[in-house]
């Protein structure tokens, strides 16, 4: 029996290998008889959605199925069935896949290989030795398609991380790069000038951490609303959908300007507790000095370098951002599989 695990390029690739390697084990496991060898294929192929951003399940299927025995698919897609996350669907009783947003962020490869052991055996027509995962359910519609759904309140949230989780948004950081070198250079003001040392000593934790969240909100709408990561109507339908897709973006830009702030907030307090004596700054300030003032200092500047050299620079690698939406990759991965379709014909 040869077994297809086909993934999407991407972090699914990585839980794919991982599936690869624990493959023959899980079905070893499984009480049934199989006949002859069982040899485990792993494949990383485009599996664009349909045009409507569902899983395009009966085109993957006519690909996929001529060349293997039972087919495994790891996708980064995001699933839903009413307002509940999809976490595994089985297809024509040889394809079953994994929609790895809903697994989440913490314990990915963990939760996928429960997930397999449990959808195994309705695949190969053995007894269930697994319990379902815990808060989730198997389904079975109208049309006979099995699907195991998430029940947790907390299932909805769980995709959204995942999904910000699969947009990778440490990758913005050396898009940003022009970005950081700006907000760098309107940082050594900070450092350099005895007014923002006062300002910086006067401020209350609560204040600054209120010009945190403004210079966060700033360069995060500077990043969304030049590039076009927004979606709108004209692209995605529903409603519910344009929410869900929007929100893994919001999520993934945040997630890379606080990348990007707390690396320069690094930058700025080693360079003021480098640059600035001690006994100097305390002379200036009038009080002792600790390291909750070099704190403080940095992160004044931290937050004056973003709002006054970030915001509205230039990134280095527009592509970058785009890539930071699901949108954008759905776009890519149907003209890879058009690429792949023309070489083969």
């Amino acid at each position: 029996m040869i077994v297809g695990v086909v993934a999407d390029p991407g972090f699914s690739t990585r839980l794919a290998q991982i599936l690869t390697d624990r493959l023959p084990e899980l079905l070893a496991a499984c009480p049934v008889d199989r006949p002859g060898e069982i040899e485990v294929e792993s494949v990383a192929r485009p599996l664009p959605p349909a045009t409507d951003g569902s899983p395009a399940l009966d085109e993957w299927f006519d690909v996929l199925h001529h060349r293997f025995d039972l087919v495994m698919v790891v996708s980064e897609m995001p699933r839903r069935l009413a307002s509940r996350a999809v976490v595994a669907e089985i297809f024509r009783d040889r394809m079953c896949v994994f929609y790895t947003p809903s697994f989440g962020v913490l314990g990915t490869a963990r939760r996928l290989l429960r997930t397999v052991a449990d959808a195994l055996p309705r695949l190969v027509g053995a007894d269930r030795s697994e319990p379902t995962p815990t808060g989730t359910r198997w389904t079975t519609d109208a049309d006979g398609v099995e699907r195991l759904v998430s029940t947790s309140p907390l299932g909805r949230v769980r995709l959204v991380a995942g999904m910000v989780r699969g947009n990778r948004p440490w990758r913005l950081i050396p898009a940003l790069s022009g970005a950081f070198g700006a907000a760098s250079a309107a940082s050594a003001f900070g450092v350099f000038y005895a007014s923002i040392w006062q300002m910086a000593a006067s401020m209350s934790v609560t204040r600054l951490t209120l010009v945190t969240l403004a210079v966060l909100v700033a360069i995060s709408t500077w990043l969304i609303v030049p590039n076009g990561l927004w979606e709108r109507r004209n692209f995605r339908s529903t409603r519910a959908d344009r929410v869900l897709y929007n929100s893994a973006t919001l999520g993934t830009v945040v997630a890379g300007a606080v990348c990007m702030y707390g690396l320069l907030l690094l930058a700025v307090m080693l360079a003021a507790v480098v640059v600035v004596p001690d006994d100097y700054l305390a002379e200036q300030l009038g009080t002792p000095t600790t390291l909750a003032t070099y704190v403080k200092l940095a992160w004044l500047a931290a937050s004056l370098g973003i709002a006054a050299g970030a915001v509205g620079s230039t990134a280095s690698d527009r592509t970058e951002i785009l890539r930071a939406t699901y949108g954008r990759r759905e776009v890519e991965r149907r003209q890879a599989a058009d690429r792949e379709k023309d070489a083969e014909t």
